[in-house]
């Protein structure tokens, strides 16, 4: 049953329909679970603007940008990690329904109120403006080569056939290449990796790479290498794809086994990486994790700067590069400690009397 906290006036509906027609009609492949998601995000924007005293349809909503604000900033409905997502939303609506620049106009008006409230008292020590994570990123857990390593080999134990093949191929893809997990498998509606944007490099190319997968970051195209490992692997489901479907494979990389007319989701993705990660023993890594293990390999085996770093992971700002090896760089120092015959006497923090 719906929510009658989401019930919509007649002209918030049309609104609505007009722009998911849109997206069916300009995107063939406009999934039904992300036309439910859209809409459910631009209903609670709805819902939430009434107990604010905004406009009742989101294009007359658009305009009130202090408002607008406000409600970003504040959300009453549904939790505040889902704020991003409905702001997404809104930018997507906004520039199918009055185009490009005036959609991007009314954005930019919106996010100029959205700047964090100041902090006032302890109680609102840990509050986020605008319902967004902080700046400060969690810090990566220490992880390396080897460790990859051990994620792709021990997971591959107990699989045989079409799920060896494709596993081992993700596995590698998400430990041994730049790509984020939305540019590997279904994730917010993005496309996932894709057999028309791989390029494989030739085999006496001189470097650690394998080969280039297309990416779309900060609206530019980019070609990030791959490394062989990934590029082996993905080369290996290539030419099995291929010989089972007796034609160039198209379309996505990972498909799901069991409806194999669909790609694969995040959330089976992810499951096959955690379980690998459980069966080798070590802690859960998140995908910045291992992230930070590739690019550290990268740089200690084959000398690459931060600078490198950035252009090889495809990342805005070498200062990203030297914030994801932070650990990296504080576990090197002590090994340089204590190479050195440890920490200079009388250094050492003071123990509490017992």
């Amino acid at each position: 049953m719906r929510d009658a906290r989401f019930d919509l006036g007649k002209v918030a509906n049309i609104q609505i329909q007009e722009y998911i027609l849109h997206r069916l009609k300009s995107e063939g492949d406009f999934p039904v679970w992300r036309i439910a998601r859209e809409e459910a995000a631009l209903r609670r924007i709805l819902a939430e603007a009434s107990q604010g005293g905004g406009a009742d349809n989101l294009l007359d909503l658009s305009l009130q940008a202090e408002t607008c604000g406000r409600l970003f900033r504040e959300p009453k409905v549904g939790d505040r990690s889902d704020v991003s997502h409905r702001l997404d939303a809104l930018r997507s609506f906004l520039r199918v329904m009055v185009g490009d620049v005036e959609g991007e106009r009314r954005m930019a008006a919106i996010e100029e109120n959205m700047t964090p409230r100041k902090t006032r008292d302890w109680h609102q020590a840990d509050h986020v403006g605008g319902g967004r994570p902080p700046s400060g990123r969690q810090v990566p857990r220490l992880a390396f080569f080897d460790d990859l390593l051990a994620i792709v080999e021990r997971g591959a134990v107990e699989e045989r056939g079409e799920h060896a093949q494709r596993d081992r191929a993700l596995r590698s893809t998400v430990c041994f290449s730049p790509l984020r997990w939305s540019e590997i498998v279904v994730q917010h509606g993005s496309h996932g990796l894709e057999w028309e944007g791989l390029k494989w490099n030739p085999r006496d190319a001189v470097g650690p790479f394998g080969g280039l997968a297309r990416v779309e970051r900060r609206g530019r195209e980019l070609w990030l290498p791959l490394h062989r490992r990934a590029a082996d692997a993905l080369a290996f489901l290539y030419a099995t794809t291929r010989r089972v479907m007796d034609r160039e494979p198209a379309g996505p990389v990972f498909r799901s086994l069991r409806r194999p007319y669909l790609p694969l989701q995040y959330s089976d993705a992810k499951d096959i990486l955690d379980d690998a990660i459980r069966r080798t023993g070590l802690p859960q890594l998140s995908r910045r994790d291992l992230l930070a293990a590739y690019a550290f390999d990268l740089q200690e085996a084959h000398g690459y700067t931060f600078a490198d770093l950035k252009k090889s992971l495809g990342l805005g700002d070498v200062n990203v590069a030297r914030e994801l090896l932070g650990t990296h760089e504080a576990w090197r120092l002590n090994e340089r400690v204590d190479a050195a015959g440890g920490p200079i006497p009388g250094w050492e923090p003071k123990r509490p009397a017992e």
